[in-house]
């Protein structure tokens, strides 16, 4: 392959990464019904597209130079594969932190509730209980 073809091959490769990427992020927060700010997904999406990036290009220089048979072109394609594999896997394990950390935020927001609840239940049943007291003390 010529130079141009690699470079078309790269960016065709890339534009699907990078299209996958941003499928399976959309699905799987959806699929969890987590609403999170398009920023950090964005973001998120950004950060796995330059990581993508840098070891497709990092791997296409390194085979490139180092071999020029099919053989060559076959181990290129399938780390490039593996990479976007690996980058997938990342994003996915984030995702699934990120998830995490919500839902422990959500157990501690529902422990606070249900603190305040309990606290004023007992709250006024001691005011109506130090009111019997009163009554009762009246008659």
């Amino acid at each position: 392959m010529r130079a141009n073809e690699w470079a078309l091959a790269l960016i065709m490769a890339l534009q699907v990464g990078v299209v996958t990427l941003i499928v399976l992020e959309v699905y799987y927060f959806r699929r969890k019904r987590t609403v999170i700010k398009l920023a950090q997904l964005l973001l998120r999406l950004f950060i796995g597209f330059l990581f993508l990036v840098l070891l497709t290009l990092i791997f296409a220089g390194m085979f490139t130079l180092k071999f020029k048979s099919l053989e060559g072109e076959l181990w290129f394609w399938i780390c490039c594969l593996l990479i976007g594999l690996l980058v997938l896997l990342l994003l996915l394990v984030d995702a699934h932190l990120l998830y995490k950390g919500r839902m422990r935020e959500r157990e501690r927001l529902y422990e606070d509730l249900a603190r305040n609840i309990l606290r004023s239940i007992v709250e006024k049943a001691q005011e109506e209980n130090e009111g019997t007291q009163k009554t009762n003390q009246q008659q």
